[in-house]
């Protein structure tokens, strides 16, 4: 599985080799995913058209080697640590005999691999120098993990959390604010991430997205996270392990990005299905 789109914040969407996949971007783009034709997608005029006719919209898209020139350093490294801190993949040999990929769930071991393509600093030191205070493991019932890590220079406590994109993006009432080549002019010094709240437009634009990339058969999966400035927070109760209850944390979330990941078709499915209509069966889906 592989990452192949997403939207960083609300405004950034990002596809893989995008002059070849222009079609995995919806940016500034207002129709119903669900109601898109076959005809639609394939024009080559429809998306320009609608962009050239919304001037002053904040979308824009971007190949996904180019996102580090889009996020700024501090985004970039939120990103990194919501991936590789908030996991359980490493790198080793794979079920295949595989060597130097990860090893993991399959949706975890994407992440991954996005995260070293980007170049961000290596999984293994961000780990080590991670100060972990609570990790919440995933359940299916709250569809989404997480982990809770105390700041650098003691400024605060970070939840962050990944998950069921839908689900996530309704448990948050604030997105990261991310401007086109915005990386240039912003200090690599500076910890400040802007953000910003929903709106019903906002809001709308990523319910959109998210609905568009499952019309595309990609699993998306959404990346929040929230701050304290101390933990446990006031107010919240704690087991006999000191741990917080989830339900106590799962509220006012910063949305930082949705994925949207790939699952290939396996060799021969193809030719599987071929002979299947050819044997007059009408096939309707393909699963792992």
């Amino acid at each position: 599985m592989t990452v192949v789109a997403g939207s960083i914040g609300v405004h950034l969407k990002f596809a893989d080799h995008l002059a070849e996949n222009s079609k995995r971007t919806n940016a500034n783009d207002d129709r119903d995913p669900e109601t898109i034709t076959n005809e639609d997608v394939s024009s080559e005029t429809t998306v320009e058209a609608q962009t050239a006719s919304r001037k002053g919209r904040l979308d824009f898209s971007t190949d996904m080697n180019d996102i580090n020139s889009h996020v700024t350093p501090a985004l970039a490294k939120l990103l990194n640590d919501s991936i590789v801190i908030n996991s359980t993949a490493f790198e080793g040999t794979d079920e295949t005999g595989a060597e130097g990929g990860f090893v993991g769930s399959k949706t975890e071991t994407a992440l991954m691999t996005f995260g070293q393509k980007m170049g961000w600093k290596h999984y293994k030191e961000v780990r080590e120098q991670a100060k972990i205070v609570q990790m919440i493991p995933f359940s299916s019932e709250r569809k989404s993990m997480g982990v809770v890590v105390q700041l650098e220079g003691g400024k605060g406590y970070r939840l962050m959390l990944k998950g069921a994109s839908e689900v996530l993006a309704k448990a948050s009432n604030h997105h990261v604010i991310v401007e086109e080549n915005s990386a240039a002019s912003s200090s690599s010094d500076t910890t400040d991430i802007p953000t910003a709240e929903f709106n019903d437009e906002t809001r709308s634009n990523i319910s959109r997205t998210i609905i568009f990339y499952a019309c595309q058969s990609l699993r998306t999966i959404a990346l929040c996270s929230k701050d304290f400035p101390s933990w446990p927070p006031p107010g919240v109760k704690t087991n006999g392990e000191g741990e917080v209850d989830f339900n106590d944390l799962f509220h006012d979330l910063t949305l930082i990005a949705i994925t949207a990941i790939e699952d290939p078709l396996r060799e021969g499915v193809a030719k599987a299905v071929a002979t299947c209509q050819k044997a007059g069966v009408m096939v309707k889906m393909c699963t792992g």
